[in-house]
C-alpha cells in the first residue's frame, strides 16, 4: 500500500508541478562556450507540431501488432479497452515528406514511455526510446535537433532525472541521438528558484564539509519523510569542489544563497541521490552564498 500510495503521490505532484516546473538544462553550443539554462515552462513539449491523422495511426498500430512492436504498451491499453491512437500522433522528424510517429503512453509497467518512430517505405522502424516524457523538443532546418527529457523515479524513487539529447542524421536521413547533459534532483521537495542571474556563475567552495540544501533556508529539524532525511541537507561538499550558480535568493536572516549544480562525484559526499547509469551527471541544489567565492572560468 505504501509502495502504491507513494507512485500515486509522485504522479501527482509531476502533474501540478507541469505548470510551473523550472528544469535546467545546460546545453554546451561551441567547445569553448559557456553553459546556458533552458527554461522549460510549456505544457506541450512539441508546441502544437503533433497531429492527429487516423489513417497513418491506424496503419501504425496495425504494423506494430503484425510485427509483434510495443507489445508490453498495446496489451496495457487493450486492456483498458482504449485504442493506440490515444497515445500515439504524427509529425515529420527528419523532413523527408513522410510523417513519423511518436507514442507516448503506458509501457506495459508503472512507468510511461515514449518512442520515436520514423516512416520508411516497408513499414515504420523505432529510432527513440525514453521512460517517463519529453519535456521540450527543438528544431533546426526543418529537422529534429535537440530532445529535451525529464524522468521522474518509478514507485519510491525521489529522484527527477533531467536529460538533453542530441539528434544526428546520417546519410540516409536517420536520426540517432546522444545524450549530451544529464543532471538529478529531489523530486519534490527541492525548492525552485524565483529569480535568475542573467550569466551563470562559477565558484569553489571554500569550506570542509559545506552543506547542499533542498531549501535556501538552514533547517535542522525538518522531517522530509518521503526521502528519510532530518533537516533540509541532502549531501555535503568538500572544499574546493567546482559548480556553477544560476539564481539566487535572501532567506529571513539576511543570508544569499545559490542554486546551483554540481559534478555528482566524490566531492559530493553523504548524498542521498545517486547517478542512474555512467554518464557525468550534475546535482542541483541550494549552498550558503557565505561559503563560497567566484572563480574565473
Amino acid at each position: 500500500m505504501l509502495h502504491c500510495w507513494r507512485h500515486s503521490k509522485m504522479l501527482y505532484a509531476i502533474t501540478m508541478r507541469a505548470t510551473i516546473i523550472i528544469l535546467f538544462l545546460f546545453v554546451a553550443v561551441q567547445a569553448n562556450s559557456q553553459n546556458y539554462i533552458r527554461t522549460i515552462d510549456n505544457l506541450d513539449a512539441w508546441a502544437g507540431q503533433l497531429k492527429y491523422d487516423y489513417q497513418l495511426l491506424s496503419r501504425f498500430d496495425k504494423y506494430c501488432r503484425a510485427n509483434n512492436l510495443l507489445s508490453g504498451s498495446l496489451a496495457m491499453i487493450d486492456a483498458r479497452g482504449d485504442n493506440s491512437w490515444s497515445y500515439t500522433k504524427a509529425v515529420d522528424l527528419n523532413n523527408d515528406g513522410l510523417q513519423d510517429v511518436v507514442f507516448e503512453g503506458p509501457s506495459g509497467g508503472e512507468p510511461n514511455i515514449v518512442y520515436f518512430f520514423i516512416q520508411t517505405n516497408s513499414g515504420f522502424e523505432q529510432v527513440f526510446e525514453v521512460m517517463q516524457g519529453i519535456s521540450k523538443v527543438t528544431w533546426k532546418d526543418e529537422l529534429l535537433d535537440q530532445v529535451f527529457v525529464s524522468t521522474p523515479g518509478c514507485c519510491a524513487d525521489f529522484r527527477l532525472v533531467n536529460s538533453v539529447y542530441q539528434v544526428k542524421y546520417d546519410d540516409r536521413n536517420r536520426p540517432t541521438f546522444s545524450k549530451i547533459f544529464q543532471s538529478v534532483e529531489v523530486l519534490e521537495e527541492l525548492a525552485k528558484p524565483k529569480n535568475f542571474f542573467d550569466h551563470p556563475l562559477q565558484f569553489m567552495v571554500n569550506n570542509e564539509g559545506c552543506e547542499l540544501r533542498l531549501t535556501p533556508i538552514i533547517d535542522n529539524e525538518t522531517e522530509f519523510h518521503w526521502v528519510e532525511i532530518t533537516g533540509n541537507t541532502f549531501a555535503t561538499l568538500k572544499q574546493g569542489t567546482i559548480g556553477t550558480a544560476f539564481a539566487e535568493q535572501t532567506d529571513e536572516t539576511g543570508r544569499i544563497w545559490w542554486y546551483v549544480a554540481i559534478d555528482l562525484d566524490s566531492n559530493v559526499q553523504n548524498c542521498i541521490l545517486r547517478t542512474p547509469d555512467e554518464f557525468p551527471t550534475k546535482v542541483i541544489g541550494w549552498i550558503s552564498g557565505r561559503y563560497v567565492s567566484k572563480t574565473e572560468k
